[in-house]
């Protein structure tokens, strides 16, 4: 629990935690060891989960129907990733796969969402996490728009 702990209080974005937030937070959390070139999270899969990249590498794609696979982000150590899963319901439409050995922090979604509610400081850095990836989101769009 203790490196749940610290992979926690390292993370930018859930710094507002409390304390006691931070505790009980992390008693709930997992860490995993996951290999290279493994899927975290399938685009089927039910959102149950937030990640946090302890160490290692995520990359966050789409697959099409066809295979063809487009990259969204790829995510660095200290960083959040499935994210969305704290405000949307049923599966993703993406996939998070590591690109090289990677230990994963897996926050539940149900109790990370009920801190949100409680602190108003971790809300507005959750919204700040949300506008800066759409906004990089938009600009990767106009450069292949104009292309």
């Amino acid at each position: 629990m203790l490196d749940v702990r610290k992979h926690l209080k390292d993370c930018t974005t859930l710094r507002a935690l409390s304390v006691t937030q931070l505790s009980a937070l992390a008693q709930l959390c997992q860490l995993l060891t996951i290999s290279r070139g493994t899927s975290v999270y399938y685009a089927s899969d039910e959102p149950r989960y937030v990640y946090l990249v302890a160490e290692g590498r995520v990359r966050i794609c789409h697959i099409d129907e066809s295979g063809k696979q487009s990259i969204l982000l790829l995510v660095q150590p200290g960083q959040l990733f499935g994210e969305l899963a704290v405000c949307l319901n049923g599966s993703r439409e993406e996939r998070g796969e590591t690109t090289e050995d990677s230990k994963i922090v897996a926050i539940p979604t149900d109790k990370l969402r009920q801190v949100i509610r409680e602190n108003a400081e971790l809300s507005f850095d959750m919204l700040s996490l949300f506008s800066v990836r759409r906004q990089a989101t938009e600009r990767r769009f106009k450069c292949v728009l104009f292309q």
